[in-house]
């Protein structure tokens, strides 16, 4: 049996192309996404290759595969969830959280090979795992 490294949700916030998301857990009913929030102690688990307004279907793609549709990385930069951006990620190792999340590694100026559940918790507020 083929492996689909995407399947289609339904989102309960609007998502840019790139963003990352989780499972929207305070949503009744079927499985719904949304922004990634870094401070939620939750895996991204996906993102999304085009923009899509709140309540619409989108396809996600899992962690674990490439996210070609970023700009501005730095190739071989680890990124992190972003602790100010929801849905988003940054190059600076999170501080003063106790939720860091490393999600991946660049490739190129536009493509981060993505992590699978890489979540770092209970760090005391000390930055980036060694």
């Amino acid at each position: 049996m083929p492996y689909n490294s995407y399947l289609s949700f339904v989102t309960t916030t609007a998502l840019n192309a790139g963003d990352f998301v989780v499972y929207d857990r305070q949503s009744p009913g079927a499985t719904k996404v949304k922004k990634a929030v870094s401070t939620e102690i939750d895996y991204f688990f996906g993102f999304v290759k085009v923009s899509y307004p709140a309540n619409s279907v989108a396809v996600v793609y899992f962690m674990g595969t490439v996210n070609n549709v970023l700009s501005g990385l730095t190739i071989g930069t680890t990124y992190y969830a972003s602790p100010t951006v929801p849905g988003g990620i940054t190059s600076v190792s999170p501080v003063g959280t106790d939720v860091i999340q490393v999600v991946g590694i660049a490739l190129t100026s536009t493509s981060l090979n993505t992590y699978q559940n890489y979540l770092v918790v209970g760090t005391g507020g000390g930055g980036a795992p060694t």
